[in-house]
């Protein structure tokens, strides 16, 4: 009950800050197409349309009216979806990423991977660099795209397994867990073993409460009987 209200009001965030970004996007691209009507204003404040200070002002808007929304509306998709572990045949404890992750993030890398090949296709001027470079950037981007589809976590009382950068499940023993790290610019938790291992786990998996909670009690238990 307290979930399907909680994904309700996210819902409702989503549709309104949707809304923002609309009347922001309408109101930049408006002033944008029409700058020369504020043209003749700007001349009789001293003002040099021209002038760099000018344009450093536009981009200053852009972010306010554009980009602040749109990280929000990115950050509360992202959390959309069921937060509820599963559990497979052994017994051991499945998260995924959230839903809202797993499908908006998918999307997103598939759409920069074929904005990637699809500036190579238009552009007959570009230098050879370019038509290599940036499709290695599209392969990247939808390569991205799948592993946000099958990343998952998995634990027990002794072992934790991650998603790698290769697709596959890495394995790492409790036991050797020494420390945890927040790396709140990446949005991920870092576990760092005795062998000198990492791994990392996205804020956005289901129930990370769950693993977190198995993560430090394993680590306090390390600490004593080190």
């Amino acid at each position: 009950m307290v979930g399907a209200i909680g994904q309700d009001i996210a819902m409702k965030k989503v549709i309104f800050l949707l809304l923002i970004l609309a009347i922001g996007l309408g109101v930049f691209v408006a002033g944008a197409l029409h700058l020369d009507r504020l043209e003749p204003l700007l001349l009789r404040l001293g003002i040099d349309p021209d002038h760099w200070i000018v344009e450093e002002a536009l981009r200053a808007v852009g972010v306010v009216v554009i980009g602040a929304p749109l990280a929000v509306l990115l950050w509360t998709l992202a959390g959309l979806g069921s937060n509820a572990a599963t559990t497979d045949i052994h017994g051991d404890t499945v998260l995924r990423l959230k839903a809202g992750s797993r499908f908006g993030f998918a999307v997103l890398a598939l759409f920069l991977a074929g904005v990637s090949f699809f500036a190579v296709a238009i552009d007959d001027e570009a230098t050879l660099a370019f038509k290599v470079i940036v499709p290695v950037f599209g392969l990247a981007f939808a390569y991205a795209a799948i592993l946000f589809l099958v990343a998952k976590v998995r634990f027990n009382n002794t072992t934790l397994f991650v998603t790698g950068i290769s697709g596959r499940l890495k394995s790492y023993q409790w036991a050797d867990l020494q420390d945890i790290k927040t790396n709140t610019d990446a949005k991920e938790y870092i576990f760092i073993f005795r062998d000198g291992r990492k791994a990392r786990v996205s804020f956005f998996y289901q129930d990370l409460r769950r693993l977190m909670g198995t993560a430090y009690a394993r680590l306090e238990h390390n600490a004593r009987i080190a």
